[in-house]
Order: structure tokens, then C-alpha cells, then sequence
């Protein structure tokens, strides 16, 4: 299979024989590699951070600290934005909408070929937290949409859903995800639940046109929950028309039936999986400690997938 993905790692870059898929990253991205084919880290902590940016020639380090101290947009540096709409989704889910000048939108391009998905960190400097979000569309229009829920004792979720229209928010970015020649397969499957849909949903809005089908498993919410996903998945379905198929699945364990459905004449297929490890063990196995891919266990396996066709994303 050629190589058409590159994702960046979260921890130091590792290159991989089949190709690279990186979990989200903190560091900037290595060169690609010669021939041959992962919402992002969870938390950063500590009264400053430091992060250790490995690059090809040697390394070097950069020391970041939480306080936004500049205006303009950047990766490595917190700077402060206004908050341009902050609409309650559901209950638990707010969109966060922050507004970017034409030189912030551009840090979101694409390469020549393929399409860069990237997300962002949000930061909460009085205790010295961060947390990634994934924009949910094409920042390059001029803004970026972050889907945050709130979960107890999450302290950026809380800031998060307390801001007000014209407040500031203190954001880095944007960091590469994933970089994806769709025209590389004839299918790309996606399975996910919850805000991990975010990506997903992020590479459907920023994709051109082309011939590869794609096709989302994406999980209803639980009983008695709002269905925030659909207002986004309606809009993209009128887009890609029948290159994007979208099937709501039962919140819980993804059925075998319903993944073998989606890889039914699939071709040359790459499946993303964007699940808690309790869903993602059963499917594909776990992400490793370090959030490496890992061995490729479970029904993917299973079914004769090879570990170059599935990458998981945390």
C-alpha cells in the first residue's frame, strides 16, 4: 500500500515501515518519509510545561508556559481570542466559535496533496491546564468551531462553557492530527462515538472532490441525550451526496455486523477508529501506553484487515 498518511506523534515522532499516524501532537511534525503508507493528548500539567521537539537532524528544546502572552495564533505559543459565539449544543455539549484573521485561517492549509486535519489546545492558565479540541469544520473560512463537553471535574471544559461572546479564550495551535490522500483508497471508514466524530467531521468539511467513498459509523447518544452530531453530519451529507455513506449505530460495542456492512466491496480501504479503549479493544486492540498504534488484535483482525489499513485515534 503506497504512503498516504502521516500522522504526528504525541510524544516524540516515531517513523513507522507502513507509513505514519501520529496521535495528536505537541511537537512540530518531522519530514515525511521516503516510500513506503493520532480532541489528541489529554492533559499537560505542571507549573510550567515543557516540551521536548525532536527534529531530524538532532533535537531541541523549547519551553512553553500557559500564560497567553501573545496575540497571533501559533503552535507553541498561548496567545488570547475573543469568543465570537458560545451556543449550548445540549446540556453537556456547548460550540465554541473563535474567530481567526486571514493569516491565522491559513496556518490550517492542506498540503499539495491530501488533506491536514488539525486541532488546537485550549488552556486554563490560573491552574496551569490544557486541553486539545478538534475543529468540527474548515477553520480556514475564517473561523474554528470546537464541540467542548463539559465532564466533572474537568476544569477547560467548565472555563469553557462559562465564557461569554467577547470574553477571551487562551488557544495554541493549530497542531496536525493526520495528513490524508483520500485518492489513495476507494474507502475510508470512520467509526466513532461522542465529540470523537470531531475529526471526522473536520476531514469531510476540508475534502475536495474526487472518487473515494466515505463511510461513518458513528454511535447514537445514549437515552434521554440530545443529538448534537446531526446538525453537523446533515449539512455534510448534502455535500458529498452517495460518496458519503452515514449510519448511526447503538450507543455500546460496535456490532461486527455493522462494521462487515461498512467494508462490504470496500477496495483499498483505510478504517480510522476514534473510540474509548473499552470500545477499541474488542475492534482493533488497544492504543499502546505511549500511544503508539499497537498490535492490531480484535475483529478487524479478525475479519483479514491488515495493520497499514487501521489507524486508531485516542
Amino acid at each position: 500500500m503506497p504512503a498516504t498518511i502521516r500522522v504526528l506523534a504525541r510524544a516524540a515522532p516515531r517513523m513507522r515501515a507502513a507509513g505514519r499516524i501520529s496521535r495528536y501532537s505537541t511537537s512540530p511534525p518531522p519530514p515525511p518519509p521516503s516510500p513506503p503508507p493520532t480532541k489528541p493528548p489529554r492533559s499537560l500539567s505542571g507549573a510550567y510545561l515543557a516540551v521536548a521537539l525532536a527534529f531530524a537532524g538532532g533535537a531541541a528544546g523549547l519551553a512553553y508556559r500557559l500564560q497567553a502572552e501573545e496575540r497571533q495564533l501559533q503552535p507553541y505559543a498561548y496567545s488570547t481570542h475573543a469568543v465570537g459565539a458560545n451556543e449550548r449544543l445540549t446540556p453537556q455539549h456547548t460550540l465554541l466559535t473563535v474567530p481567526l484573521s486571514p493569516a491565522e485561517a491559513a496556518l490550517f492549509a492542506d498540503p499539495e496533496r491530501g488533506v491536514t486535519v488539525h486541532h488546537v489546545m485550549l488552556g486554563a492558565p490560573q491552574i496551569q491546564i490544557e486541553r486539545p479540541y478538534t475543529p468540527v469544520n474548515d477553520a480556514r473560512s475564517g473561523d474554528a468551531q470546537l464541540v467542548v463537553k463539559r465532564v466533572p471535574g474537568g476544569e477547560v471544559g467548565r472555563l469553557v462553557h462559562s465564557l461569554s461572546p467577547g470574553q477571551e479564550v487562551a488557544m495554541r495551535g493549530p497542531l496536525p492530527t493526520f495528513t490524508l490522500d483520500p485518492e489513495q483508497y476507494d474507502t475510508v471508514v470512520m467509526i466513532s462515538t461522542g465529540t470523537a466524530v470531531a475529526p471526522f467531521l473536520q476531514l469531510l468539511s476540508k475534502a475536495g472532490p474526487g472518487s473515494t467513498q466515505f463511510r461513518l459509523l458513528h454511535a447514537l447518544p445514549g437515552p434521554g441525550r440530545d443529538d448534537w452530531a446531526q446538525r453537523f453530519l446533515g449539512p455534510l451529507q448534502a455535500k458529498w451526496g452517495d460518496r458519503l455513506s452515514v449510519q448511526r449505530i447503538p450507543p455500546g460495542a460496535v456490532a461486527a455486523s455493522d462494521v462487515k456492512a461498512a467494508l462490504k466491496d470496500a477496495g483499498r480501504v483505510l478504517v480510522f477508529v476514534c473510540l474509548p479503549p473499552t470500545l477499541m479493544q474488542p475492534l482493533c486492540g488497544y492504543l499502546t501506553p505511549t500511544l503508539q498504534q499497537g498490535p492490531l488484535t480484535g475483529l478487524l483482525r479478525d475479519i483479514g484487515l491488515r495493520p497499514e489499513q487501521v489507524w486508531k485515534l485516542e
